[in-house]
């Protein structure tokens, strides 16, 4: 793996998104990050929704509770072999209080150590969190609610520049 996810978070309408990337040249990780409000596909949002049970059971909040928590972000880190831990961030709306309350679940990781593994994240979290990443990646690489912003094929401005020249004389 020479791209990893670091974070993902939702707020007001914004969408934070910070990764690192594995460099050859320098034999180290590069740090990455954007903040846009360009609205992502309903998928991101929709993967983002799957981690609410996640944050109730994993803070053993009683199952009613689930219905009002909302996913806000996902911190990940990652061990020297590659295996992933990460800390679920949400909000659960009050009924008392217009300002909700702010949840961190305690970090947990996909494979523990053994004689930990009741402390794992559930197959269905891993699942959703790979969803996450995978909608996290497409958002970096253009694809949005407006459609995709970067065309599969680059050109250089001066490629451009030629190609606008040639379309141009067409016309004439």
């Amino acid at each position: 793996m020479n791209v990893k996810l670091t974070k993902i978070k939702l707020k007001d309408r914004r969408i934070f998104i910070s990764w690192e990337k594995y460099e050859e040249k320098t034999e180290s990780w590069d740090e990455y990050s954007m903040r846009s409000a360009d609205p992502a596909l309903p998928a991101l949002y929709e993967t983002l929704e799957k981690l609410d049970h996640h944050i109730a059971e994993i803070c053993e909040l009683p199952k009613k509770c689930e219905q009002t928590i909302k996913a806000t972000g996902v911190s990940f880190s990652y061990d020297d072999d590659g295996g992933r831990g990460c800390v679920i961030t949400g909000k659960k709306l009050l009924q008392s209080n217009p300002a909700p309350v702010n949840l961190n679940t305690p970090y947990k990781t996909e494979n523990p150590q053994e004689g930990l593994e009741e402390y794992a994240l559930s197959k269905d979290c891993v699942k959703a969190l790979d969803e996450l990443e995978q909608e996290a990646f497409s958002y970096i690489n253009g694809d949005r609610a407006q459609g995709k912003l970067f065309r599969e094929e680059t050109m250089t401005p001066m490629e451009a520049s030629a190609k606008v020249l040639q379309q141009e004389e067409i016309f004439h």
